[in-house]
């Protein structure tokens, strides 16, 4: 059972203002989970109470390494009341996000790592585009260059991962 005391604290924000992540780094110093998989690495998310909320999870490369992230929503007792599926989580920039929409009675969410995905490797192409205008006086050229590049990546049980919490409802006027 997850330490739900020490859970991390996440502010909702409402569409306009400056998103607050709340984030940490699992290493060989975090709390430690033993399930049916093995040994994990996990950290508690205490999610604000009210909503609905757009909530955002995300797992950043650290050197040539990115989280291999699992995730469960927990209600105020700590028990699961749904999984994030794997099939959940896409690249949006280097980010490795999953998002999903809050329903009544979840509290916490609960990150751990994947043993069945850490080790495993990842290979992306990031491919950069620039355009350039020349004027010629009666006439604008654009000028498209770009490159590829191809990048390994491990998953790991270690990482930086970070929540973010948006409110649903519209601004106060």
């Amino acid at each position: 059972m997850p330490d739900l005391a020490g859970a991390i604290p996440t502010v909702a924000t409402v569409e306009g203002d400056d998103v607050k992540p709340a984030g940490v780094t699992l290493d060989i110093g975090s709390h430690c989970l033993n399930n049916k998989d093995g040994k994990v690495l996990y950290a508690v998310f205490a999610l604000p109470d009210g909503g609905p909320y757009t909530v955002s999870l995300g797992s950043v490369p650290v050197g040539r390494a990115i989280f291999a992230p699992r995730a469960s929503i927990l209600d105020a007792q700590g028990t699961p009341v749904r999984d994030l599926p794997v099939t959940g989580f896409m690249f949006r920039g280097d980010a490795f996000t999953a998002l999903y929409r809050s329903h009544p009675g979840e509290s916490y969410l609960l990150v751990t790592s994947d043993p069945a995905t850490v080790g495993k490797s990842l290979q992306q192409l990031h491919e950069t585009v620039q355009h350039t205008y020349i004027s010629t006086g009666t006439a604008i050229v654009v000028i498209n260059t770009g490159s590829d590049v191809a990048s390994d990546t491990t998953w790991a049980h270690n990482g930086h991962i970070y929540v973010t919490v948006v409110s649903d409802k519209p601004p106060k006027k």
